[in-house]
């Protein structure tokens, strides 16, 4: 299981580094602990809403906590979150035809 508090000091360190790179996750929803911004869903929320609108919540607040953390190193325009919903496995023995229609 992975938290936000212990991730959040590696994201500083790599915004900090280079003010001219990119920084992106490749974090497994399922992996993820409680304390995660977006995580957090009541049971209506849990059992009515679909994976994307899922995944969009968890990477929009991921994004917006980031950027409210670290906005003096413009994370705005350099971090890209994503927060799988399926392992990582998953797309390995994905058919990448019908990938490339998603």
């Amino acid at each position: 299981m992975l938290s936000f508090l212990a991730l959040k000091n590696d994201i500083e360190k790599h915004l900090k580094q280079r003010l001219d790179t990119y920084l992106t996750l490749f974090v497994d929803y399922y992996g993820i602990e409680k304390d995660w911004p977006g995580i957090s869903l009541d049971e209506q929320e849990r059992s009515t809403f679909s994976v994307a609108q899922k995944a969009k919540r968890v990477n929009e607040a991921t994004f917006k906590e980031v950027c409210e953390l670290f906005g003096d190193y413009n994370p705005d325009k350099r971090f890209i979150s994503f927060i799988a919903m399926y392992e990582f496995e998953a797309l390995l023995f994905s058919d990448s035809k019908y990938l490339r229609h998603a």
